[in-house]
């Protein structure tokens, strides 16, 4: 399927120029990391012109700070100067997104984006709906009293 973003999006991003093997690797993590988005949000999303934007601009997010990157170093040392890089892992090199950026792609995949769901529903447990009046829990060995909760009357 066709990537959420081009080459383009990401070198804008960039304060340096991709070199032609450059920009082809960058090519090929925006198709994986759009299929990756396809799959956590589990949405085709294959009109990738009507595509939302947090969920585009989080795949272009995510293939800048791999093209940063590209060789997973965890350690540059340069002199008297060490830069290290925390919690990269055994993916270290690998296109991925953040836990944030995987929560937001859900939940723009679920249309609900972070919208809580205000409803009520009615729970019949064992039983078809409409087998037994509201109130009671069902039967005790399948005789005709009440199951000793919520009884006539009130009580427990």
């Amino acid at each position: 399927m066709e990537p959420f973003a081009q080459v383009g999006d990401v070198q804008r991003r960039l304060d340096f120029t991709l070199s032609e093997q450059e920009a082809t690797a960058v090519s090929a993590a925006l198709e994986d990391l759009s299929n990756e988005a396809r799959f956590i949000a589990d949405r085709e999303w294959s009109d990738v012109d009507n595509l939302p934007n947090p969920v585009r601009n989080t795949v272009v997010k995510a293939a800048t700070r791999w093209a940063r990157n590209m060789n997973g170093y965890v350690l540059s040392r340069a002199g008297d100067e060490t830069l290290q890089w925390a919690n990269v892992g055994e993916e270290a090199g690998a296109p991925e997104f953040t836990a944030k950026e995987i929560k937001l792609i859900r939940a723009v995949g679920d249309g609900r984006q972070g919208a809580p769901f205000f409803g009520s529903i009615e729970v019949y447990a064992y039983v078809r709906p409409g087998t037994f009046d509201h109130g009671y829990l069902g039967t005790v060995n399948g005789g005709n009293k009440p199951f000793p909760f919520n009884q006539p009357g009130g009580g427990w």
